[in-house]
């Protein structure tokens, strides 16, 4: 498949089109909004619905890309996988987290899988793709590979691992960017063709892509952003390490975030000034802490809940901290 021949793929009404078009004329336009949801989400009665990936993939497959169905309007809505939109031509229009947002042709919108957006009825020349990235999809090796790409690589992380706090979402505004459009049209081809290995030659273009949001994400985001992002994906390496300090170690973490050990030192370095050690060491101390104040175990049983096993480095170190040893430091605060 060309870029002519793929121009013209998209343009013609697809099966989900007209299955949409026959159903309205068939039934009107009142039942098409339970209809949808029957089509692409396992819980049919939800006012603030989920679309699934199961509804949108095959079994063993960890992303899947989608022609964005014309003509109809999609309510408010999630999804469980992350998601990003590029508008091939024309534009959509949506409300992401209650915020009308535009997107015209040649731009990129990516969703973490905690964004709430509807998006309005799309006309015949308004042409967007949608693809659908899990969990999964983003493997080791995909990540290693995003390492170096700080604000793809947290955006993901928060993402995959903040599934409770405020949702993000990006745009691209990559209009100009004749080699983005390159890209997502080559990676088209190789979708809708399906040739041999078509799925590690999109695994390759999608890196590319993101390498490429990387080279302008600071004109694209602004620097508040960046922040927020920055904010985000320290809070989710330290909810970790408070939850398994007496165990974690570079290498575990690292392999948590599938991040190499090397990046992610580095970068808890930027983001807080603290090593990896360092922090650690804080987020330990801390617990200590809180142990001496607040519980009546021996110095000894509180030096192993928080794995330390050297009683003689143990002391060291806090007196080194706290100017106290653990004892008088119990004495003192203890309630």
């Amino acid at each position: 498949m060309n870029f002519i021949e793929l121009d013209e793929f998209l343009r013609q009404p697809n099966d989900e089109d007209k299955f949409f078009n026959q159903f309205i004329n068939d039934n009107g336009e009142g039942l098409i909004k339970n209809e949808i949801k029957r089509v692409y989400s396992n819980n049919k009665n939800q006012d603030q619905w989920v679309i699934n990936s199961s509804k949108m993939m095959k079994e063993d497959e960890s992303f899947a890309i989608h022609q964005h169905k014309r003509f109809i309007s999609f309510q408010e809505h999630k999804h469980d996988y992350i998601e990003l939109i590029y508008v091939y031509s024309g534009v959509i229009k949506q409300r992401i987290n209650g915020l009308q947002v535009n997107i015209k042709a040649g731009e990129i919108c990516i969703l973490d899988l905690n964004a709430t957006h509807s998006i309005e009825s799309a006309g015949e020349q308004d042409i967007a793709i949608n693809i659908l990235m899990t969990e999964s999809f983003f493997n080791s090796m995909f990540m290693s590979s995003l390492s170096e790409n700080d604000i793809m690589s947290k955006f993901i992380i928060k993402a995959i691992y903040n599934k409770k706090e405020n949702s993000e979402y990006l745009i691209f505004h990559s209009c100009n960017n004749e080699y983005i459009q390159t890209i997502m049209k080559r990676l088209l081809c190789e979708c809708f063709d399906k040739k041999v290995a078509f799925a590690t030659a999109v695994n390759a273009y999608i890196l590319l892509l993101f390498t490429e949001f990387l080279r302008d994400y600071k004109n694209n985001m602004g620097d508040p952003k960046v922040k927020d992002l920055d904010v985000a994906i320290i809070t989710e390496i330290k909810n970790y390490l408070y939850k398994n300090y007496k165990v974690a170690d570079l290498k575990s973490t690292s392999e948590h975030f599938h991040f190499n050990p090397d990046y992610l030192s580095k970068l808890i370095k930027n983001l807080t000034g603290d090593n990896f050690i360092e922090l650690l060491q804080n987020i330990k101390l801390k617990e200590t802490c809180t142990l001496l104040k607040n519980s009546d175990f021996t110095i000894e049983e509180i030096m192993n809940r928080v794995g330390y096993g050297n009683m003689s480095y143990f002391y060291k170190l806090f007196k080194k901290n706290f100017n106290l040893t653990p004892v008088k430091y119990r004495n003192l605060h203890k309630k």
